[in-house]
């Protein structure tokens, strides 16, 4: 029985490592693999490495924050809210309790970007002077409109129509049928993102946050998971302000973690409190 026990281990191992690097090659996040599995594949694999498997830690994150609420039906959408005021304040509580030692920060150039980076500021949390990046500034939606033919601005008694009108307006973007006045095309808008990502994955090896709008945060998080023009714009169209999407990096790719998490904002409590523009 003791000779059939070594035995029977190699057996084990030689089984469960035939099976957990043939699921690693079927996904693109291995976070979702290898990080709850490990305690148990520790058992059979000590002193075991593996190729396959990432090196990054769970130190290694980019945090991906969308804007809190801006000014949506008014004469300038480009400034927070009293709720979205409220929302970056939150944020930052959550932030600062967490205690999460940031190695950098990036943000946008627009108005709500910086507003957002202030609230996240009043909480106390010690941050990096922020890197002002044009790369996460939201594509410009009049403009969209308006190389569409169709009228800018939100009527807020038809807002449905805005946002179905919205929607044509990117998809042709995205698939390079329209070229808006003032913006990249959208493959260039991509580029701007990715190489955003280079830089991370080159520079930094600790938590990094980045302060950004919907847009350049769906693209993104489309582009780790290989989504296509209508499901780009469907994430786009579901994240929540002042929400976290979580990425792990090591230094050849990023890796989705958590999407347009908003616990922070306690919405069971404050359902009043979760909004998405």
């Amino acid at each position: 029985m003791t000779q059939f026990f070594p035995l029977f281990s190699q057996l084990l191992k030689i089984f469960f490592s035939a099976v957990f690097v043939s699921r690693l090659k079927r996904v693109q996040d291995y976070s979702t693999v290898f990080w709850p599995a490990q305690k148990y594949f520790c058992l059979f694999f000590d002193g075991v490495t593996f190729d396959s498997v990432p090196e990054w830690s769970m130190t290694a994150q980019t945090f991906l924050v969308r804007h809190a609420q801006a000014s949506f039906g008014q004469s300038n959408y480009d400034q927070l809210s009293d709720l979205g005021a409220l929302q970056a304040r939150e944020l930052g509580k959550h932030l600062h309790q967490a205690a999460i030692p940031f190695e950098a920060v990036y943000c946008g150039q627009l108005r709500r970007h910086g507003q957002t980076l202030e609230g996240i500021l009043s909480s106390g949390i010690a941050l990096p002077t922020p890197s002002l990046t044009p790369a996460l500034n939201e594509y410009d939606a009049d403009s969209l409109l308006q190389a569409l033919g169709e009228s800018t601005g939100v009527d807020t008694q038809n807002v449905a129509s805005h946002f179905r009108q919205l929607r044509m307006a990117l998809r042709a973007w995205m698939q390079g049928e329209l070229t808006p006045t003032g913006m990249p095309t959208f493959l260039d808008f991509q580029e701007g993102l990715k190489d955003l990502l280079k830089q991370i994955q080159s520079q930094h090896s600790g938590r990094v946050l980045v302060v950004s709008s919907g847009g350049p945060i769906s693209c993104l998080v489309a582009s780790l998971l290989g989504a296509d023009v209508d499901a780009t714009i469907a994430l786009n169209f579901r994240l929540r302000n002042a929400s976290i999407t979580e990425l792990a990096y090591d230094v050849k790719r990023h890796h989705l973690i958590s999407f347009n998490e908003v616990s922070h904002l306690r919405p069971h409590q404050n359902p009043g409190w979760v909004t998405f523009v």
